[in-house]
């Protein structure tokens, strides 16, 4: 990289800007950039403004870039994105904010931004999703959020992503997820939630049916919801936690021995990762599936009497309707 500190004139580009279809100013040591330092760049496709020290930006910076399809923002100081500063730039399809210092986003600062593809906002310091904020993203296939102090998703946290196909939380301090939180993901295939403080997920949260690849591992679950093991696709589970081993978590057993059968490429991740027993504390420490080989004949082993018994399968059964 240069070191443009406060250098970057406004003309910088005059003469050359309008043939451009291409600029890396990644690692310039820039602070700041002129209002009209990319005017006439109409062709231009890429941008990398990456690791700079850019604290603010002017709203109608890249409003001549309406070509422009690749942003890359990432590792800069910036606080908060302007409304306006997307309003030019309708055929983006990449845009990559992570590691920035995001601590808010307004509802509508992603308006009209129908072609994006992928949107990068890891290691940001975001603690709530406004409702509606990506509701208007019906492109959108990969969204990277992880390492956000999010703590909550709210049923509107995700609207509208009909397309999504990726969703990576993992390290997002998540505390708890609203049983509607993912409704719109009808194309998810890959869900992330690694490494947060997940107690609990109520039944109806993963009700996913295109689902592939589902990471759980690192939270603080001492059981699963039992949709899981509906997912039609399903072909790696990670589930690493501190699990109440039990017999109703039978299932688990059979959901594995599937996902084996599936595992067609030995070239890829092993498919089913378990937890171990945290309690009871005589079988502390042990692999889930290892527990439920030595102690369960079967799936209602532990479901105690015909009233717990039925409200076991009540609660279940929906999920087989809904995928």
């Amino acid at each position: 990289g240069n070191n443009l500190t406060n250098n970057v004139h406004t003309a910088a580009f005059v003469g050359v800007g309008k043939n451009l279809i291409s600029l890396n100013m990644a690692w310039c040591n820039m602070t700041k950039l002129p209002a009209k330092l990319f005017r006439n760049m109409h062709l231009l496709r890429n941008l990398t403004l990456a690791e700079n020290r850019l604290k603010q930006l002017h709203s109608l910076v890249f409003k001549d870039l309406t070509s422009l399809e690749r942003l890359s923002l990432a590792g800069n100081l910036i606080t908060e994105i302007p409304i306006a500063l997307f309003e030019q730039v309708k055929l983006i399809r990449h845009l990559d904010l992570s590691y920035c210092k995001l601590n808010k986003l307004a509802w509508n600062v992603f308006n009209g931004l129908r072609r994006l593809e992928t949107l990068d906002l890891r290691g940001n310091q975001l603690r709530i999703i406004e409702p509606m904020t990506f509701a208007e993203l019906s492109s959108l296939n990969r969204l990277s959020m992880g390492q956000n102090p999010l703590r909550r998703l709210t049923s509107k946290s995700f609207k509208g992503l009909h397309s999504l196909k990726s969703l990576n939380l993992a390290e997002s301090q998540l505390k708890k997820i609203d049983r509607d939180t993912f409704r719109d993901l009808k194309q998810l295939d890959e869900l992330i939630l690694s490494d947060n403080k997940l107690k609990l997920l109520q039944v109806g949260t993963l009700l996913l049916s295109k689902l592939q690849h589902l990471a759980l591992d690192g939270n603080k679950l001492t059981t699963l919801p039992h949709e899981i093991s509906y997912l039609p696709y399903l072909r790696h589970l990670d589930v690493k936690n501190p699990f109440h081993c039990s017999c109703s978590m039978f299932w688990l057993k059979e959901t594995k021995e599937r996902l084996m059968r599936r595992w067609t490429d030995r070239k890829k991740n092993f498919p089913f990762i378990p937890g171990k027993c945290s309690t009871p504390i005589n079988v502390k420490g042990m692999s889930v599936t290892n527990f439920l080989d030595q102690h369960c004949g079967h799936v209602l082993d532990e479901i105690e009497d015909e009233e717990n018994r039925a409200k076991f399968w009540s609660m279940l059964e929906p999920c087989r309707g809904l995928l």
